[in-house]
């Protein structure tokens, strides 16, 4: 007999809901209910409910149609089988063509067809194609594969998944003119516009999107959730169709064969064998040049998207797993990794030896490590570490035996070469060309310009994580701002000089006192990580003393153009009070002004230090006035270096009539090149916001792999800076390379490129 569809019965919730009027009568009958919102996403256990404007009926999850309600939510039309349990009649939508969006439609509806017809297409190879082929329709997701990375013929290729992942969720987009799509990074938001169709390869379909307006990029998110799945899920359609073009991962496999016309070798974790393919251009070149790994090679895991195309099912070779990148492959190479370095003791004196310990771990094992140091620029020597057991290693540099010695020192550590790369050397930091470890030998206190200079361009002071004591006179305290328990001290007027401490309760100090105040130098704050990063300051304080009152410092004398985001001399400056003279205000937001002297070049200035007779005359500030001197604490904070206003003696012939002469430069959206470039171990990423908006800024490597990503900030227009630290989104230092930062605000996209060397 032929097949044939019954056709749900079209009803009103009024009908069907729990007590209504025809409830027991649709019970166990396929229903519909037609332009319906959802009223409540999550009744419990799965159900939730739509309305109609009068009456709401509930919804339930007795079978996988993968959809994700909102509050609001409109809805064409919600069809399943009437069911009652649990003291209320309820909707069971079958599957994801079930729950038709009025709007975008997600992927999962697009793709999932039903079990029953999965059981057939391993025979008829047919019954897994799309129940809305040719139909146009608008999809959202996050790019997966990005643009010109696996093959395409002339054309071109991206895949993009449904923000939940897991089964149906995903969808490739092919098109044969290689110029039709935009330079698609991992973490785009798109949508897209297109009908569906079905590539097919003998046995094998494919679900695509022909996509015919062009793709709107709408955001840069957060990539979905890789799904672990075994690898005998990809060797029939009734498991393995569901993950047709989904990212998956395998782990704990064995390479059962590498022998093959077009694949590069199989793998099996005990379930059944897959075939892993060569589709992404990356994993062709890297296994042209290595070949395939040998059989019985053990493999942790392997990342990569389903493909369905040419092979059997009589020897379930149609599905096959698509790594996108090396990387992707984790066979548990590379070369020995260093962590909790520690220095004991932390502030050496001069007749001091001094322990530098550290785990070094390795896939295989250390064969040796050892020190490199240098006294005063000198020659760099060396010291052997001693294996402590584990991972634990340690070695000691000598007594310099005089005070004021700056010691430069980095740690190299060698394996025994077992892994496919051979024998690797690993150091820390990594490069040391670009920075170091160093201290200073002192007999006594540190001066706070023990603390703050450096030699090294990742800025990072010297004694971080020490605890020390150092004196100076409080340039700025809670009797000028807002912010409690946070002050500035300086030694003496100059760069390097000065210093932002805070986390002390009960503080007393005054603009004058000459103090001792003991705490921890910290360069990264785990807490306000957004609010202080980029500044050398001290937190803990414990202990303080008061040593004299009614003293001063004089500030030190600069120009815009010194504390521009850009000048080398930036980092001297932090903590440091300094003046600006005979500057013009060029723009302003709710959170800082931009002002410009003779040198052309801006610096921000900002009242969150400000007392409020200071902060009402900064207020009154436009675009154009004119000031005769700016005195304040320069630091960073919240993205951009500022001046920061105390009181009002620090504004000196201010001008508040426009000065008709001066043309404002207004803000711009702008990437700007980091800083430094090429860099090690940290830059600056820097760009230029012309509204309020919310922006978003990712790391990519040159293949278009997502590296780091930032939370999505909102901003007011004005000039920001962001620290990258050279690690991915899981806490681990990237190699060198060419990496791509792309920076999306509003309707604006824009990238640059930055080189890194270790």
């Amino acid at each position: 007999p032929s097949s044939f569809e019954i056709p749900p019965s079209i009803v009103t919730p009024e009908q069907i809901m729990t007590g209504g009027t025809e409830a027991e009568a649709y019970e166990g009958c396929l229903v519909k209910v037609e332009i319906v919102s959802v009223d409540n996403p999550d009744l419990g256990n799965g159900e939730w409910s739509v309305t109609d404007g009068s009456n709401s009926v509930r919804i339930d999850d007795h079978w996988d149609y993968y959809f994700f309600p909102e509050t609001g939510q409109s809805l064409t039309e919600v069809a399943g089988c009437m069911d009652y349990s649990y003291d209320n009649t309820k909707i069971q939508p079958r599957i994801a063509r079930d729950v038709v969006e009025d709007g975008v439609t997600r992927i999962q509806r697009v793709q999932q067809v039903l079990y029953s017809d999965l059981l057939k297409a391993g025979f008829d190879s047919e019954s897994d194609k799309s129940y809305l082929s040719d139909e146009t329709v608008t999809l959202e997701g996050i790019v997966t594969m990005p643009t010109g990375l696996s093959y395409a013929g002339n054309g071109v290729k991206f895949i993009f998944e449904d923000e939940h992942g897991g089964p149906w969720s995903a969808i490739l987009s092919y098109d044969p003119d290689s110029s039709a799509f935009p330079i698609l990074f991992e973490g785009d938001v798109v949508q897209a516009t297109g009908y569906i169709s079905e590539y097919s390869t003998g046995e094998s379909n494919m679900t695509e999107l022909f996509i015919t307006q062009p793709v709107n990029l709408i955001n840069i998110g957060e990539m979905p959730e890789v799904s672990d799945i075994s690898t005998g899920d990809l060797r029939w359609p009734t498991t393995a169709e569901q993950w047709g073009n989904v990212m998956v991962r395998v782990n704990n496999t064995v390479v059962t064969g590498n022998d093959f016309q077009y694949e590069v070798f199989a793998v099996d974790d005990g379930s059944g064998t897959v075939l892993i393919d060569d589709d992404a251009d990356s994993i062709f070149v890297y296994f042209d040049q290595v070949g395939p790994p040998p059989v019985g090679t053990s493999i942790e895991s392997i990342r990569g998207w389903v493909y369905h195309h040419y092979g059997y099912y009589s020897d379930s070779t149609t599905y096959k797993l698509e790594p996108l990148y090396a990387s992707d492959i984790v066979f548990g190479s590379g070369p020995p990794s260093m962590m909790n370095v520690d220095r004991n003791p932390c502030i050496p004196d001069s007749d001091d030896e001094v322990l530098i310990s550290c785990n070094i771990n390795d896939n295989s094992s250390v064969v040796s490590a050892e020190i490199m140091y240098s006294v005063n620029g000198g020659s760099y020597q060396s010291v052997a570490m001693n294996n402590l057991g584990g991972a634990s290693w340690s070695g000691t540099i000598p007594a310099t035996n005089s005070e004021g010695e700056r010691v430069n020192y980095y740690i190299q550590a060698v394996d025994d070469g077992v892994d496919q790369d051979g024998i690797e050397t690993g150091t820390y930091p990594f490069d040391s060309s670009f920075d170091q470890l160093e201290y200073i030998t002192r007999d006594g206190d540190l001066f706070i310009s023990d603390i703050q200079y450096t030699d090294w361009s990742a800025g990072n002071s010297p004694f971080d994580g020490c605890e020390v004591t150092v004196t100076g006179i409080v340039t700025a305290g809670d009797e000028v701002y807002g912010a409690d328990e946070v002050y500035a001290i300086q030694s003496e007027s100059g760069a390097w000089n000065g210093i932002i401490f805070d986390g002390w309760e009960g503080a007393q100090f005054t603009l004058g006192d000459e103090v001792t105040v003991t705490g921890t130098v910290e360069e990264y704050d785990p807490v306000w990580h957004y609010r202080w990063d980029n500044n050398t300051k001290l937190t803990n304080v414990a202990n303080s003393t008061l040593n004299s009152s009614g003293n001063s410092v004089l500030p030190v004398t600069v120009t815009t153009a010194n504390l521009a985001e850009e000048s080398n001399d930036v980092e001297s400056y932090e903590g440091c009070l300094v003046t600006i003279a005979n500057v013009t205000v060029n723009d302003l937001n709710d959170y800082d002004w931009s002002v410009v002297d003779d040198s052309g070049v801006e610096c921000l200035i900002d009242d969150d230090w400000a007392d409020s007779e200071a902060a009402t005359l900064l207020g009154s500030l436009q675009a154009g006035s004119t000031i005769g001197s700016i005195t304040g604490i320069f630091n960073f904070s919240f993205g951009s270096y500022k001046i920061q206003v105390r009181n009002i003696l620090d504004i000196t012939d201010v001008q508040l009539d426009v000065d008709e002469v001066f043309i404002t430069k207004p803000y711009t959206f702008t990437l700007h090149s980091n800083y430094p470039n090429p860099f090690n171990p940290e830059t600056r990423l820097r760009f230029e916001v012309g509204a309020q908006v919310e922006v978003k800024l990712v790391v990519y490597d040159m293949l278009g792999r997502i590296v780091r990503s930032f939370d999505k900030q909102e901003y007011t227009p004005g000039r920001y800076i962001i620290n990258w630290d050279g690690k991915d989104n899981n806490g681990s230092y990237v190699s060198s390379g060419i990496y791509i930062y792309r920076m999306k605000a509003g309707d604006f996209v824009d990238h640059k490129k930055m080189t890194l060397i270790r």
